[in-house]
């Protein structure tokens, strides 16, 4: 999923100049299934924390990184010269101050996470089924197809996709493989399908639909987050073995994300280092594309390796959990006090 959101970006955030009829024009923004990444890391984070009851020292240890990336590459830039304001520094040097939307999102997420958990687990199985119906079709159908005022918010969003991930663990269910690889045919056709007839209709001057090239690619379509849900479903089914290597290199993967679509990075290492305009036209564009992801995962990857080398070093870790566990201890007090074991 990683290097699926790698490749979005090479496909989003490369300055192409494409001619106005070509393959490179309409099937580049087929790649664009970022959110579909998106989409299954919050399945995954709801089916894996269900039984989390304190807040997570995993949330505390995300800002962390957050922020020490964002210090790392702003400090990388003024040492570089890059022309910088003293209020984007400021943004950057302050751990709190949201500087990438999914990021922050998601480290909220996994803050609130212990609350939300106690409700799904008092809600009953056909209500929860019934609520996750109203919110899938409010917001996953009637808001991406009408563009109704519903409020919407990434952290709703992120909550819903949690839920869902929870529901598949709480009520685990084996799926019908060979259902589900129909039903992700389908996704992947209707998306497909949609660019391939926006692109072409927009290169040939019928309409101007470039806008809309990508409309069913965002995380709230139904065609992403179903997608999302029956891939997950079917790698449940999957017998993997634990391996070293898997859990090694995706230890790193959310730092991956906070390197490589750092706003300030994405146009040095897209247009200025790899300078992928030249390739717009090119028969071999997303043979590059591919090639350029998977060298900017590796070197992500490492650097992610020192920077955990040095937290252990500095025992960052271990202080963490020794504060988290004192404001968890905290809380539980607090609770006995004002509250007994009825409520919730």
């Amino acid at each position: 999923m990683m290097l699926i959101i790698i490749y979005s970006h090479f496909s989003s955030h490369s300055n192409f100049v494409f001619e106005d009829i070509g393959l490179n024009r309409i099937l580049m923004p087929m790649t664009r299934l970022g959110e579909l990444g998106v989409t299954c890391f919050l399945l995954i984070s709801g089916y894996f924390s269900i039984n989390k009851k304190n807040l997570p020292i995993k949330a505390v240890n995300l800002l962390i990184e957050v922020w020490f990336y964002n210090v790392v590459i702003i400090c990388m830039l003024v040492v570089l010269g890059k022309p910088l304001t003293f209020e984007e520094i400021l943004k950057n040097v302050i751990p709190i101050y949201n500087t990438h939307w999914f990021a922050y999102t998601f480290v909220f997420l996994y803050i609130l996470a212990p609350f939300i958990n106690i409700f799904l687990k008092k809600i009953s199985q056909n209500n929860l089924s019934l609520l996750l119906i109203i919110l899938g079709v409010t917001w996953g159908v009637v808001y991406p197809f009408t563009g109704a005022d519903l409020n919407f918010s990434y952290l709703g969003w992120f909550i819903f996709l949690y839920m869902i991930g929870a529901y598949l663990s709480l009520y685990p269910e084996k799926a019908n493989v060979k259902k589900m690889l129909l039903i992700a045919s389908l996704c992947i056709a209707i998306l497909w399908g949609s660019t391939i007839i926006f692109s072409v209709v927009d290169a040939v001057g019928l309409m101007p639909l470039e806008r809309y090239v990508n409309y069913f690619y965002s995380m709230y379509s139904p065609f992403i987050w179903i997608l999302g849900i029956v891939l997950f479903r079917i790698f449940l089914e999957l017998k993997i073995k634990t391996s070293k290597i898997i859990n090694t290199i995706s230890s790193s993967t959310f730092a991956v994300y906070l390197i490589s679509d750092n706003k300030y990075l994405r146009n040095v290492i897209w247009n200025e280092i790899f300078m992928n305009t030249q390739f717009s036209n090119s028969g071999m564009l997303f043979m590059i594309g591919l090639l350029e992801t998977v060298a900017i995962f590796c070197v992500c990857i490492i650097v992610d390796k020192a920077r955990i080398y040095i937290f252990k070093k500095l025992k960052i870790e271990v202080m963490v959990e020794a504060a988290v566990l004192k404001i968890n201890y905290v809380i539980k007090k607090i609770e006995g006090y004002f509250f007994n074991e009825q409520k919730i």
